[in-house]
């Protein structure tokens, strides 16, 4: 009789709530992280990075083009179409501006969705929520000391492409029949493919991906070539159509060109140790006192073709996205020191990296029934997140009597020419001649300003100079000498967009024109 009422236990058996919270775990876990994501980034900060990128997307949407009208005197087309980053960032953000969103809830939206795509790749390679749990908190830690989520710039749909890629690659090497094998190869390359078009770096995820099939083991040798040709060829569909369009139309393959290095390798070293022990540290010191608790399944085995592809993948993609950074940085100079920010997507594929180890190992019960300490501990993790924005340098450009003269006093079409001009395009809307970027030709050269307005001038209904306190009045004696007409037509007291600088300046307007 005991057998007749005992509850059954076969497939059909009716599920516990236990047993229906651990069916549908991840979902719990990436809607619970991108609820913190979305409390954290309900106030984005925009630097000059994220100024461009609205300027890529809105010229995108109002000129169906991709180019910019944050102009320098190197420029050889109006809009510019020689871009220092891809596309695929600005397209992005050009979808919910589209329908109508403002800056900040665009920013937001992507932000939001590519963060917690993120959670929702490292959740699938892993097959236990104590390791996704785990991963999900130490992805909120690297992401907000690095102050990424709420700031509108492309590092999270980069993580999210990048990290897909790696997924796609391990299920398509583990997939059963050789059809579903080759379409998520396709889809792994796509997706690296698509993150080179969202940064220049994503080079070594194309590789970091081809070369794992290449190298990993438990993939069967048939199976291997199919995958590398899938891999290749999703990312070429996707990235050489770029190319070929940088070729063609502005005569380089990557964009505009980078001045020359203004640090020493030697520096740059001692950087990036110093950004590995402070940022990096604290999650490989987590990961090898969780290691000491954790012990191999017998049945695990680091030749299960998954397995294998997550593990060499994510190592490859974190060690050459590293040195990308050190080589770049070597090479070129560029503004910020290559700090958490720059090695984000590296300390990110050592956390993949990481999981997949995990996948072999099985947690200590012991200390799984000290659940509520461990909570306890992880809390501030989960929680630090929300409020990370008050403690950041918020640098999003003011908004100053100087943009509220330029929209009183000028044509939507008017050329605005000042030093550091972003602030100008993104209050007013105004096209901008600028210089602050090192290779940057400067504004006070009088003969290349006039060669420039005599190529394009036609493309704007007036032109005007601004010029605060001592900055650039080399300008208007220059732009005289080389026969343009430039006459003051007002001078404001108006605070500074850049919040490094005075809080209030002088001013001072010019009109410029050809000569008649």
């Amino acid at each position: 009789m005991a057998s007749e009422t005992t509850m059954p236990q076969g497939p059909h058996a009716p599920l516990t709530p236990r047993d229906r919270w651990l069916r549908h775990w991840r979902v719990l876990l990436i809607a619970a992280t991108t609820i913190i994501i979305a409390i954290a980034c309900r106030d984005m900060h925009f630097n000059p990075d994220s100024v461009h990128y609205f300027d890529v997307a809105r010229v995108m949407l109002e000129e169906h083009t991709v180019a910019t009208y944050h102009l320098t005197l190197a420029s050889e087309r109006v809009p510019s179409t020689n871009l220092y980053w891809p596309p695929l960032y600005p397209a992005l953000l050009a979808v919910p501006l589209a329908f109508g969103a403002s800056p900040e809830i665009a920013s937001a939206l992507i932000a939001v969705l590519s963060y917690g795509a993120c959670i929702a790749a490292l959740a699938w390679m892993v097959r236990t929520p104590h390791w996704a749990v785990a991963a999900a908190l130490a992805f909120l830690y690297l992401s907000f000391i690095s102050g990424l989520p709420f700031r509108a710039i492309s590092e999270g749909p980069y993580a999210a492409l990048m990290l897909w890629s790696i997924v796609c690659a391990g299920m398509a090497a583990a997939a059963q029949s050789d059809r579903r094998s080759f379409w998520l190869g396709i889809t792994a390359g796509a997706l690296a493919g698509a993150s080179m078009l969202t940064r220049h770096v994503g080079l070594a995820t194309i590789v970091a991906t081809v070369a794992a099939v290449i190298v990993a083991p438990g993939i069967p040798r048939e199976r291997r070539w199919d995958l590398i040709i899938a891999i290749a060829g999703g990312a070429a569909f996707v990235v050489i159509p770029w190319l070929a369009r940088d070729v063609l139309v502005n005569g380089d393959l990557l964009g505009r060109d980078r001045p020359a290095g203004g640090r020493s390798f030697d520096s740059n070293l001692m950087r990036l140790a110093a950004s590995t022990y402070l940022f990096l540290g604290p999650l490989l010191l987590a990961m090898a006192i969780a290691a000491l608790g954790y012990r191999r399944r017998r049945d695990a085995s680091l030749a299960e073709p998954a397995t294998s592809v997550f593990v060499t993948a994510a190592l490859a993609s974190a060690v050459l996205q590293i040195a990308v950074v050190i080589v770049s940085q070597t090479l070129y100079f560029i503004d910020e020191p290559p700090d958490k920010r720059y090695f984000f997507p590296g300390f990110v594929s050592v956390l993949a990296f990481g999981l997949a180890l995990a996948r072999t190992c099985e947690p200590p019960r012991e200390a799984l029934r000290r659940w509520p300490l461990i909570a306890l501990l992880a809390l501030p993790i989960a929680l630090g997140p929300i409020g990370a924005v008050h403690f950041s340098t918020d640098v999003t450009p003011r908004r100053t009597a100087m943009d509220r003269w330029v929209e009183r006093n000028t044509e939507p079409d008017a050329l605005i020419i000042a030093w550091r001009g972003w602030p100008f395009r993104f209050h007013t809307g105004r096209p901008v001649l600028e210089a602050g970027q090192v290779a940057d030709p400067p504004l006070h050269d009088g003969e290349r300003v006039r060669r420039f307005l005599e190529e394009f001038g036609d493309r704007f209904s007036e032109v005007y100079l601004v010029v605060q306190s001592d900055q650039m009045q080399r300008a208007v004696a220059n732009y005289r000498a080389a026969g343009l007409t430039v006459e003051r037509v007002d001078t404001i007291r108006s605070a500074a967009h850049d919040y490094d600088g005075p809080k209030d300046v002088e001013v001072e307007f010019y009109r410029v024109e050809l000569p008649r």
